[in-house]
Formats: C-alpha cells, sequence, structure tokens
C-alpha cells in the first residue's frame, strides 16, 4: 500500500498548479447603413452552412475559445473560416469584395489580399482588445467592424 502512496501524493501536489489561459471571443458588426452577405469559399464552392448575414447595426460572434498560456494578439479559431480559401463580402445583394487566404491565380474587380489592412480573414485587422481577469486568466476580443467606407470600395 505504502509503494502507491507517493506516486499518488505527487499526482494530486502537481495537479494543484493552476494553468495560465487566454480566453478569446471574436464578433463582426455591420457599422454600415446596407445588408451584408458574407459568403464562405473553398475551391470554387459556397460554404452555405458558414454564411453570415448581416442588418446594418448587426453583429454575430464568429469564435469564442481558449488557449493554454496567456497569449497576446494571437488570433483566434473560427468555425466560419476554418478551411476555407476565400470570401466575399456582398452589400445589398450587389456589390462585392473578395478577401483571400491565398493570392489566386486571378483576382477580382475589388479584393484584399490577406495581409492587407480589411481582410476580414487576417485577425491583425480585428480592432484587438484584451484584460487580464486575474493572475492565471485573460480575456480577448476581437472586432471586425464594417463601414460605409466598406461599402464605398465596393462600388468602385
Amino acid at each position: 500500500m505504502f509503494k502507491y502512496l507517493k506516486p499518488m501524493l505527487l499526482i494530486m501536489f502537481c495537479s494543484c498548479f493552476k494553468e495560465e489561459q487566454t480566453i478569446y471571443k471574436a464578433y463582426i458588426s455591420n457599422g454600415s447603413a446596407h445588408k451584408i452577405d458574407i459568403l464562405p469559399y473553398k475551391g470554387g464552392y459556397v460554404f452555405n452552412q458558414k454564411v453570415i448575414k448581416l442588418q446594418p447595426n448587426e453583429s454575430i460572434q464568429v469564435a469564442d475559445g481558449w488557449r493554454r498560456g496567456k497569449s497576446v494578439n494571437a488570433g483566434f479559431s473560427s468555425e466560419y473560416f476554418y478551411d476555407i480559401d476565400s470570401t466575399v463580402v456582398v452589400f445589398d445583394d450587389t456589390y462585392k469584395v473578395s478577401h483571400y487566404v491565398e493570392n489566386p491565380d486571378s483576382y477580382s474587380t475589388n479584393f484584399y489580399e490577406y495581409f492587407t489592412i480589411g481582410n476580414i480573414l487576417n485577425s491583425a485587422t480585428y480592432e484587438y482588445e484584451y484584460e487580464d481577469k486575474d493572475k492565471y486568466s485573460r480575456h480577448q476580443t476581437y472586432t471586425y467592424k464594417f463601414t460605409d467606407s466598406d461599402y464605398e470600395f465596393a462600388k468602385q
């Protein structure tokens, strides 16, 4: 019996340490006066189950997760943008802007490459805020906000 006591005490002692974590949420907000549809593509096909529709002044949460350790602006993982190669943002069922993960062979008329400010697929273009709730927990919020200037860019 005593030969098991030492490993059990070691396990109990080690499990008492609280690990640091980062909890994140990401939102897309429509601050424009226009209806927006966000269509995720993979290989030329739309993922219908991942389509996002936003009315003016409407928001949607696109990510809710966590990671080990306290990170600073490390991005987020979203089921809406997982395993896609681009999205097309459509304003009022008429004007379109493509947002690419990888540069295509040919571009649409209006587009954002991945590392361009404005690309909805790049978490670095989101407004970023964080709060350390306690010694072990950091809460992050990412927000992408469409404005009327995005609509004007799509109309060009």
